[in-house]
Parts: C-alpha cells; structure tokens; sequence
C-alpha cells in the first residue's frame, strides 16, 4: 500500500470496505467497483494489484472452507470432499463471515437444503445435528440439575414447576436416522446414505462430555414439551393420555429410567415455579 493513513486516496472506513470486498468478492475478471480501485491503493512492483489480491482472497476462502469441514466432517463426507468444497465456495460468497467464526456455519445447514447437489434433505439433517454440537461446545457451562432437587418437589409442585434446559441442549428431530450415520462415520464404518426413518436426538454439554441421546419416539413428544417449559404436571399427562392402552407400570419404568439419563447428561439446569397467584 503507498504512503501512510493521511495519505489515502479514501477515507479509511472507505479503504478498509474496499480491501474487504476485493478479497471476499468473487470477481477474477477485475470488473467490480472494488478491483478497478485496487491500483489506486497497491504500489505495482512485480505482481499487479489484481493479482496480489487474488492470493489473499483465494487463502481467505481456502481458511473458511476448512472451518466449515471442522464443523461438518460427516456432511462433507456425504457430499464428498469435491462436492462440498464447491458447496462451501457458494455459501462463503453468499454468507460472508462475521467478527467470530464460531458462528458462521449457522446457516449451513438450511444452505444445504437449498443448494446441497444431492441428498439435500439427509444433508441438510445432518449439519443440524453436527451444528448442534457446535453450539453445545460453545454455550456456556451450566449448573446441572440434581435428581434430589426433582424429587424434593411436592406433587402440588408439580403442577406449576416446569425446568429450565441447559444452555447447551439442542433438541434435533429430523426425518432421517442422523444420529446412527454420524456414529457409523465416526466409527470409519463408511455408512451409505440411509433411508428416511424419523428420529429425535438430544445434544448437550455437561463439563467436557458432549452426549448425543437418542431419544424413543414414545418420549420424544414429552422431551420436547419440558424444554417448551410446560409444567412437568401437565407434560406428563399428556404423555399418559396419548398412549391410554400402555401399561401404565411400563410406561412408569421408562419416563423414571428417561428422566435419570436426561439429569445425568446435564440436559436440565433447574426448575421454574410459576406463582398461582
């Protein structure tokens, strides 16, 4: 770049944006407002300012590029690396980055419904749930509720306690077996795309353990209303009226077997109590 800040032919909020679009703009062909500026602001000295910007914005999208395969290592497996790389060049031009990359693939997922070249719904699924464990990396640490403080409720309490999920917790229901593929990747069990079977997966973070649960589709429907904060009372009940032919000490056995995996995970930080007044 010639001469100092007082020097430039812009302001520097204006040569900052310029730099900024040339690098992140994908124009090789110099035609857009920003590359015809470029000599103005670059000295010539053996590469050509077009060209001297094309290194920095071909590393540029290379970097970004391989934060979307740290957070999307099973979806780029599905797609293949070819497929997704491409993939990921027309979500960087269309979705260009923020202050922190520890949020940018947040609409990747959708992206791949959009645009993914095949399997767009199975792909799409997938980056949720990979995306889920992001955030559960991410979020906060959060008390875990303790099974003695569930237990110490009155059954007056219940029915206006309802309890508080973790930061971390994502709950992913999906029209695919995600879960299953993402195990079997990880396994290096090189799964094929699996056929559409609906699923639930509870993701969160207790400490440094990140669980992946997966959950029956006989609790799926409870799960999600406890963390809609629906008094426990009330969530419970419409457990029981919506299987009225189950047997009642089985059905008891799974939601008490359930509740003790969902504590154990962290998936609850504590417990609201709605006045009745």
């Amino acid at each position: 770049m010639t001469g100092s800040v007082d020097s430039l032919p812009f302001g520097l909020r204006d040569t900052q944006q310029l730099l900024f679009d040339a690098v992140t703009i994908a124009d090789e062909s110099g035609q857009s407002g920003a590359a015809a500026q470029l000599s103005e602001l670059i000295a010539a000295n053996g590469l050509g300012a077009l060209r001297r910007v094309a290194i920095y914005r071909s590393a540029y999208r290379a970097r970004l590029v391989e934060c979307l395969a740290d957070d999307y290592p099973a979806t780029q497996y599905l797609l293949g690396h070819a497929a997704f790389a491409g993939l990921c060049r027309e979500y960087i031009h269309e979705v260009p980055p923020g202050v922190t990359l520890n949020d940018y693939g947040a609409r990747f997922a959708e992206y791949c419904l959009q645009h993914a070249p095949e399997h767009a719904s199975l792909a799409s699924e997938l980056a949720q749930l990979e995306w889920a464990l992001v955030t559960a990396v991410h979020q906060s640490d959060a008390r875990k509720l303790a099974p003695a403080e569930l237990a110490a409720l009155t059954p007056a309490d219940w029915d206006s306690a309802s309890l508080l999920p973790s930061p971390t917790l994502t709950l992913v229901a999906t029209r695919y077996p995600v879960n299953g593929f993402l195990q079997a990747f990880r396994d290096d069990r090189a799964p094929p795309p699996p056929s559409p079977a609906p699923s639930w997966v509870v993701v969160c973070r207790d400490g440094i353990d990140v669980w992946r649960i997966e959950l029956r589709p006989e609790l799926a429907p409870l799960f999600a209303r406890l963390v809609a904060g629906e008094p426990l009372a009330a969530a419970l009940a419409s457990m029981s009226s919506s299987a009225p032919d189950a047997d009642a000490v089985e059905t008891e056995s799974m939601i008490q077997q359930a509740f003790s995996q969902w504590m154990r995970a962290g998936c609850f930080s504590g417990i609201r109590r709605t006045s009745s007044g």
